[in-house]
């Protein structure tokens, strides 16, 4: 039979366990939360979605001191939606 040291018995190793599942637990939670701020971020900007991102583009077309005529550049970020 194992010796046991006093105060490392089964009780300390079920706490150690118990500590550690709920940090998996709270990195999980924080994680799925995270998930869930992105897809509505991602919702909010898209030109189907919550019409942010063509509102924001309409507020640069409408403040650009632009007749139509002349030349574009396009920065090259994202899906090329805004291009000045």
């Amino acid at each position: 039979m194992k010796s046991v040291k006093p105060g490392r018995g089964p009780s300390f190793m079920s706490g150690i366990a118990c500590i550690g599942a709920a940090v998996v637990g709270v990195l999980c939670l924080l994680a799925l939360a995270l998930t869930g701020y992105m897809e509505l971020c991602r919702r909010r900007f898209a030109f189907d979605g919550g019409r942010l991102m063509g509102a924001m583009h309409q507020l640069v077309v409408d403040n650009l001191d632009w007749d139509g005529r002349g030349e574009l550049l396009d920065i090259g970020c994202g899906a090329g939606a805004l291009t000045i």
